[in-house]
């Protein structure tokens, strides 16, 4: 709600009501922090719209500098009134011969006494909202459990993209975003993060991009090592979600070449071995260091793919399948990890992986 791409961004005091109402028919139906939680969900950057929410809208980077305006009204108070002493000027009488003549006129000073009235103004300041932040769509905080932030690291698309480390974007000294996050005294988690693995620092070329995405594994490696750092040493969040998609299909459609934001790229292969860093405490890095554990230098996956093109099977022991297959009872249980094999299966023509996964159902399905 404080971004400007989408028509959720509303008046404050309604997105809170609305959230208060959807609070309050889940207690109705007797469902409480056991069962369900409550997330307030936000951008890094607060830039709402100066109209309708769309993506050729005009923005406003909203801060605690604009975010209220003062204004000035001055106030009648009342009207005083001062008798003065007024001098001034009047004309002398001519006579008929001195007007007749073109004689100079002359003058006598008088004093006279007259009552002058004074209207009294009370000067007053008011703060008015210019825009809004996060802060003002808050509902409070029995209806909130967790803040959840979004950022993401750019590069390149235009001129003036920048690359940042996830602490320079949600510590930049213009937003704050973290330490107005921790102010509302909640867990953090970081709903959706990607790094993009286009990197240089030259004028903006479509050819400098396709290379750089073509050779992105130390760009994109050391992000996530960046991302590691910066998850350690804010203990207050306590987990995040990587936003794993390739938009780019492989630079054949799209012309925003930046928009690779995988980090494990089952259809072309590509993977970022920091990633074992960053989930270095999960029981997924079971998964992922069963499945690429010989597979660990930047250049590795395209001597394996050279190496696996005509095998029917991936170079994986058996050993290996059955705890991938354990892992995955584990975390979905017997019937949706079968159900999710099925899924892939359907929509996947690679067979190296078609192989392995036939391998994990019949393992799965014997258990």
């Amino acid at each position: 709600m404080n971004w400007w791409r989408y028509p959720r961004w509303s008046n404050p005091e309604q997105f809170k009501q609305a959230r208060i109402h959807v609070r309050e028919l889940s207690r109705e139906e007797w469902l409480d922090q056991n069962n369900i939680l409550f997330d307030f969900s936000v951008n890094h950057w607060d830039m709402p719209t100066k109209g309708t929410p769309s993506q050729s809208a005009s923005l406003i980077t909203c801060n605690q500098k604009n975010k209220f305006k003062t204004i000035e009204n001055k106030i009648f108070i009342k009207t005083w009134y001062k008798e003065e002493t007024i001098t001034k000027k009047v004309p002398i009488e001519q006579s008929y011969r001195e007007k007749l003549t073109n004689k100079p006129i002359k003058y006598k000073t008088v004093t006279e006494k007259r009552t002058v009235a004074y209207p009294i103004y009370e000067t007053t300041t008011e703060k008015v909202q210019n825009c809004y932040t996060f802060e003002d769509y808050y509902p409070w905080k029995d209806f909130v459990d967790i803040m959840w932030v979004t950022f993401y690291n750019r590069w390149k698309a235009t001129y003036s993209r920048q690359r940042y480390s996830p602490d320079r974007i949600l510590n930049d000294t213009n937003r704050d975003t973290l330490t107005r996050l921790r102010s509302f005294n909640k867990p953090i988690f970081i709903d959706e993060v990607w790094t993009t693995a286009v990197r240089y620092t030259w004028s903006y070329s479509q050819a400098k991009s396709q290379e750089s995405y073509q050779n992105d594994y130390e760009n994109k490696n050391f992000w996530l090592t960046q991302l590691k750092d910066f998850m350690n040493n804010n203990p207050e969040i306590i987990g995040m979600t990587y936003f794993n998609v390739d938009y780019t299909n492989w630079l054949t459609n799209r012309i925003w070449w930046e928009a690779d934001r995988s980090i494990i790229n089952l259809n072309n292969w590509k993977f970022y071995e920091w990633v074992y860093e960053l989930y270095n405490n999960q029981s997924n890095d079971k998964y992922l260091k069963s499945l690429f554990q010989e597979k660990q230098d930047n250049t590795w996956n395209k001597e394996w793919v050279k190496e696996n093109t005509n095998k029917t099977t991936i170079n994986i022991t058996q050993k290996q399948k059955n705890d991938l297959a354990d892992l995955m009872i584990e975390k979905f249980w017997k019937d949706e990890s079968i159900r999710r094999i099925n899924k892939i299966l359907r929509n996947n023509d690679n067979e190296n992986l078609v192989a392995l996964l036939k391998d994990l159902k019949e393992i799965i399905n014997s258990k």
